[in-house]
């Protein structure tokens, strides 16, 4: 698969969901599918994701900086951008499946 390395650039939270995806449109495309209550704890749980990552935690960087990762005992799905910030974060409806997709498409 890939490796399972932390995302080493500087994290922006001031980036997250800012590039295209409103944190409200994410929150309301995905939030039921994680149990949060509100767009703040759809946020709170994405950063946790991203930046507390388990050690099962598939990953890698595309081309353009952008920073993918997937826990499949969770089957959860999020891209850091290029900036820093949280493009999205979900749970995909093929799991395994789509990251193997993404890594198709996306990884150098």
């Amino acid at each position: 698969m890939t490796g399972n390395s932390n995302y080493t650039e500087n994290r922006n939270t001031d980036a997250d969901f800012k590039n295209g995806n409103a944190l409200d449109k994410r929150f309301g495309d995905h939030g039921s599918d994680l149990g949060s209550s509100s767009s703040q704890d759809y946020l709170n749980s994405a950063r946790d994701f991203v930046d507390n990552p388990l050690s099962e935690v598939e990953s890698f960087t595309d081309s353009s900086g952008g920073y993918y990762q997937y826990e499949a005992s969770s089957n959860t799905f999020g891209i850091i951008n290029q900036h820093g910030g949280i493009l999205t974060y979900f749970k995909p409806d093929a799991g395994i499946n789509y990251w193997l997709e993404q890594i198709m498409k996306y990884k150098p």
